[in-house]
């Protein structure tokens, strides 16, 4: 039987997040080649804009679609943005605490195949 820190330990470690830091230029070699169920990702801004900014924004959808409705844009926070030289360089904290969204289950279905190919690229040593 588990005792009452066990159980609160435990329940730490299920609410535990994990962060991915990845520079734009492996974030849009990751997304140039993901397609779930007819959907893509794509950078959704002009990169030169996010030393300003602070964030990219990435896009999910059907990218040839015209209507703005059935696109959906996350922002990811960049870190240090004016320490890169060049827009390939500028690094991104890819988690869930960092990136905005209003809708829990399109988030996920956003989230969990870039964060999934960002992991195994991780654990290839690619």
């Amino acid at each position: 039987m588990e005792s009452e820190a066990q159980i609160i330990a435990l329940d730490q470690f299920n609410n535990f997040e994990v962060g991915i830091v990845a520079s734009l230029e492996t974030l849009r070699r990751v997304l140039k080649g993901l397609t779930v169920n007819g959907k893509r990702w794509w950078i959704g801004c002009d990169p030169r804009d996010a030393v300003e900014n602070e964030a990219i924004m990435v896009g999910f959808g059907d990218p040839r679609c015209t209507d703005p409705l059935n696109r959906s844009y996350f922002r990811m926070p960049v870190l240090e943005a004016a320490s890169a030289r060049t827009t390939g360089q500028l690094l991104l904290l890819i988690a869930p605490s960092t990136i905005v969204s209003d809708d829990i289950a399109e988030f996920e279905e956003f989230y969990a195949p870039v964060k999934n190919v960002l992991l195994e690229r991780i654990r290839v040593g690619d």
